[in-house]
């Protein structure tokens, strides 16, 4: 097809294929654009550009509303497109008018070489099948969703397979997206920047959560907040939370990844600034777990358990609620199946009513390590230890285990306080030193002299 150009808008309604185009360039101008199929494809493009910076409504009632096995469909765009993608690769971008793409199955792009597809606004729906599905045997693909919605009633909000391709997917917060996300081989990203997620059935990476395959899934989780189902997470070697994020996992447990890949840490990775919480008292991390922010099990209520089947790193806060009292006491706690490294966790214990008692034998468990743990891989916040009705709290490392234990706190006596000798002022007025007195005794030895001398002269006048 070579060039075409309508400055009216376009209508077609076909039983068939609405637009195909194998070369060239096709572009709707003017007021609106509405391009309906019964049965086929609405926009077939191979190769060329099919141009639409209009409102614009693509249907397709039991086949695919858009299908891009190379070229480019740019639809409800602010200005008209010229460039065109490279050879062998397909680009779908929707702009911020007002357009509806709708069909079993929405966007199709299976470019050999790669396939783009782009969201500002409108809305992409699926009927029966596959809202967006990107295929390249061995090439990239890329989704990026700024805002619209993105539906599909049956099948999945977004496709990536069956090809192995290396397929990057980010989701930003106007984006609103329905149904589940399935990634299949290659290397798959995903970045979710604060979209609501209540409405994603599943997040699943592709494969498993092994890098031996050389395929590495990675999620990452940004400002996203509240309780979210573990088991939508699924088939990923390395979930991080970043972004000021506080989720809390439902269910009893999440499978991710372990070990490192050219110095990444893989599994479950809280960054610095960000909240993992659990909702059931009892959680597991299949996979290891790196902490460097807050994992939280404190909830009021003492006695739950994570466990982690692999290495858990530190440097974050752990938040435990703990009944302070002996070695019995109930207690919040972490199990580790791997190691733990030497860089130290902050335990924040919340005492839940304990009155303090002196422990016994080890004292009350707080982390449970079956592999290495290393010296002061945990630490309490200062002073170091907790006060509870007399008794002081200290955490003790027996073995690869740690401990609260607790002994009557030492209250140090002050003793008797000192007056200090107030010290004599000299009198500065006359500047004269004090004038000598006589003691008492010499007071009364001179009285007793001046009364012998009176009775000698009175004796000397009688003679």
């Amino acid at each position: 097809m070579g060039s075409t150009l309508f400055r009216s808008g376009l209508t077609i309604y076909s039983t068939s294929n609405g637009i195909l185009n194998t070369a060239g360039l096709v572009q709707v101008q003017g007021s609106a654009a509405n391009i309906n199929s019964t049965v086929g494809t609405a926009i077939n493009i191979s190769a060329g550009t099919v141009d639409m910076p209009v409102p614009a409504t693509i249907t397709s009632a039991t086949g695919t509303a858009i299908l891009a096995s190379g070229g480019q469909v740019a639809l409800g765009n602010s200005a008209h497109t010229s460039a065109t993608p490279a050879a062998g690769t397909s680009l779908v971008s929707i702009g911020t008018q007002a357009v509806t793409v709708q069909g079993a199955n929405g966007i199709q792009a299976s470019a050999t070489g790669g396939n783009t597809v782009q969201m500002q606004g409108g809305s992409v729906a699926a009927t029966t099948g596959d809202a967006i599905a990107v295929n390249a045997p061995d090439a990239a693909n890329s989704i990026h969703i700024q805002a619209g919605q993105l539906t599909a009633s049956a099948g999945r909000a977004i496709f990536d397979g069956p090809g192995n391709g290396d397929t990057s997917v980010t989701l930003d917060s106007a984006a609103q997206v329905s149904g589940s996300i399935v990634l299949g081989d290659g290397s798959d990203s995903l970045t979710i920047h604060g979209t609501d997620i209540s409405q994603i059935t599943l997040i699943d990476g592709g494969d498993d959560v092994s890098t031996a395959d050389g395929y590495v899934d990675r999620l990452t989780l940004a400002a996203i907040n509240g309780p979210q189902p573990a088991a939508k997470f699924l088939n990923w070697e390395r979930i991080s939370l970043e972004g000021n994020s506080d989720l809390t996992l439902t269910g009893s447990s999440l499978a991710t990844g372990s070990g490192a890949l050219a110095g990444e840490a893989m599994g479950l990775v809280v960054n610095a600034g960000n909240t993992l919480r659990f909702q059931d008292a009892a959680f597991s991390v299949h996979g290891d777990l790196g902490n460097q922010g807050q994992v939280a099990l404190s909830n009021s209520q003492a006695g739950d358990v994570l466990t982690v089947t692999g290495n858990y790193a530190g440097g974050g806060g752990l938040a435990l609620d703990v009944v302070l009292g002996d070695s019995s006491s109930a207690a919040d706690h972490l199990v580790v199946q791997g190691n733990t490294d030497a860089t130290p966790t902050t335990l924040a214990i919340s005492n839940l009513g304990g009155t303090g008692a002196a422990t016994s034998g080890n004292g009350i468990l707080l982390v449970q390590v079956a592999g290495s743990s290393a010296t002061n891989a945990f630490t309490l916040p200062a002073p170091g230890y907790i006060d509870a009705g007399g008794f002081r709290y200290q955490l003790a490392q027996v073995g690869s285990n740690w401990y609260l234990q607790a002994k009557a706190a030492v209250v140090t006596d002050p003793g008797t306080p000192q007056i200090p000798e107030v010290p004599q002022v000299p009198d500065t007025a006359t500047n004269l030193a004090r004038v000598p007195t006589l003691g008492r005794w010499a007071l009364m030895l001179l009285s007793s002299l001046a009364a012998l001398f009176g009775m000698v002269q009175l004796r000397r006048r009688q003679r």
